[in-house]
């Protein structure tokens, strides 16, 4: 008999995609993927993953109604008068209907607020509530827990969780203020790692002398401060001479903010909007990078630095990241507490300046992520993850 997994996820998320692409053997699963955010379309890497479950004779497949309808009812939702209620009764139907093993619920905003309230109803309706695994993504504590109305609501759905997967130490110490009693899984990347192959080689450390771009993540919402970055870059502009500014996952702010400041100081740049390049020609972008600026006013641990750092790009990051144990200020990086322009320029400039920093850098981060964010036989995946839980 086949393990029964209702995943409730973004069905846009890249993370997602390589968190289903990474199970070493899907043969022995059934997921029912329940979209849990609008999306324009089924993440490709998503896509693969359903291809490739089911020619290994896994099943893998996506919520009918929500697969095509999720913007509406995501839309309808945000109401007051619904609060995540239409949500919540579709994952309620589903529990009673498809009967999962576990239920695996990733990001806790968008996905775990509706499926506590699905929860509720089915412990009222006198069904048996399955093990629940709750994966954190970047923000949903950290900022999140900050406002009234979501601290109760974080607060019921960490009741009603059973096991918890997150990046850093930051967010166990968060959640156990928050009133969670259930277990920990090893702290984890989201993305889990890439695969050794993809690494910049360790012998390349010197090949940054001949690389001719900047990377920048373009976020630009409720968190990103992609325009920052772009603004310093523009302070910036006699360092960048013959330099290329790559904005990927760009956002709307960002594209202005390179209208605005990096036009008119005579700085290419090259503009990549959300979902418009694959993984591996991000990795690419990077490899070409000498540096990689992320800055944002909450994240967890983000998987655009660590890639970075994968190939060979100096990360600029903020230090409301979770950094603990993998960037140390100076040393193999910058944690940026400041993010102004004025500030993030003099970081740029310092790069530019300190070529032996950089050097030394590029040569630490390459040993930290051969050493902790490779994906190699033996791992434990995420398959591995869910029998485990289910044998408790």
């Amino acid at each position: 008999m086949k393990t029964r997994i209702l995943l409730v996820a973004m069905a846009d998320s890249s993370h997602v995609a390589r968190w289903l692409n990474n199970l070493s053997n899907p043969a022995n699963l059934q997921i029912l993927l329940i979209p849990s955010s609008p999306h324009r379309r089924i993440q490709v890497g998503i896509t693969q993953a359903i291809r490739s479950f089911e020619s290994k004779g896994g099943e893998l497949r996506v919520h009918k109604l929500l697969k095509v309808l999720s913007l509406p009812i995501w839309v309808l939702d945000r109401a007051q008068i619904f609060d995540n209620r239409l949500r919540s009764r579709i994952i309620r139907n589903s529990i009673v209907a498809f009967s999962p093993h576990l239920i695996h619920v990733m990001e806790t905003q968008n996905g775990g607020y509706p499926l506590s309230l699905a929860l509720e109803s089915i412990s009222l309706k006198g069904h048996c509530k399955p093990p629940v695994l709750l994966t954190l993504f970047g923000s949903d504590i950290f900022w999140y827990s900050r406002f009234t109305n979501h601290r109760k609501k974080i607060s019921a759905l960490l009741s009603q969780t059973d096991f918890i997967a997150m990046e850093c130490e930051r967010d166990r110490r968060l959640t156990l203020k928050l009133g969670y009693r259930g277990e920990f899984l090893p702290v984890s990347p989201v993305a889990r790692g890439i695969n050794p192959d993809q690494l910049l080689k360790l012998t390349s450390r010197d090949e940054h002398l001949g690389r001719s771009s900047v990377a920048v993540k373009g976020y630009s919402g409720t968190w990103g401060l992609a325009h920052v970055a772009i603004e310093a870059l523009g302070l910036s502009k006699d360092k960048l001479q013959g330099m290329t500014v790559e904005i990927f996952s760009a956002e709307i702010g960002a594209i202005r903010a390179a209208k605005k400041f990096l036009s008119p100081n005579g700085i290419r740049y090259k503009i990549y909007k959300k979902g418009k390049l694959s993984h591996s020609e991000v990795l690419e972008l990077l490899r070409r990078s000498m540096f990689y600026i992320g800055l944002s006013r909450s994240d967890g641990l983000p998987s655009s630095m660590l890639e970075a750092m994968s190939q060979g790009a100096i990360p600029l990051q903020t230090d409301t990241a979770c950094l603990e144990g993998w960037l140390v200020n100076g040393e193999n990086g910058f944690a940026v507490s400041i993010p102004t322009p004025q500030e993030v320029s003099r970081l740029i400039n310092q790069v530019f300046d300190s070529p032996e920093l950089v050097r030394s850098a590029r040569e630490k981060n390459l040993l930290r992520i051969h050493s902790n964010y490779t994906l190699v036989e033996g791992n434990l995946g995420e398959e591995s993850i869910y029998e485990t839980l289910l044998r408790k």
